[in-house]
């Protein structure tokens, strides 16, 4: 299991942001977000690349991450998410769909590929 995530470095430059921990295969990253943005919108405005093969209109499932820490920082799955989801082969109850999940606040840590 990961160690309880703890944001490090400056505060959040104002109460709207949200910090959000990115770990890859290649290692992690930490960068501030706003709250009320996608997990899509946040990650690619700071440069992560994420596979996003709709656009971000919850029609395909390519942009699968897992969350490690702060899921109830989110916001609720709601039913179209969750009928996307279904159509996996293989499904945890840490996975969202980051064009459907909204930061609400923070920290958030989420893994993207396996």
């Amino acid at each position: 299991m990961d160690e309880p995530f703890e944001p490090h470095g400056k505060p959040p430059r104002d109460r709207r942001s949200v910090i959000v921990e990115v770990v890859t295969v290649d290692g992690s990253q930490q960068f501030e977000a706003l709250a009320g943005d996608t997990i899509l919108d946040a990650l690619l405005g700071n440069s992560v690349d994420i596979e996003h093969e709709c656009g971000g209109n919850c029609s395909c499932t390519t942009c699968l991450v897992t969350i490690v820490d702060g899921e109830y920082r989110l916001s609720e799955m709601e039913w179209p998410e969750a009928d996307r989801l279904d159509t996996l082969e293989t499904r945890n109850d840490y996975q969202r769909l980051a064009c459907q999940a909204l930061l609400k606040s923070g920290p958030v840590r989420l893994r993207i590929g396996e």
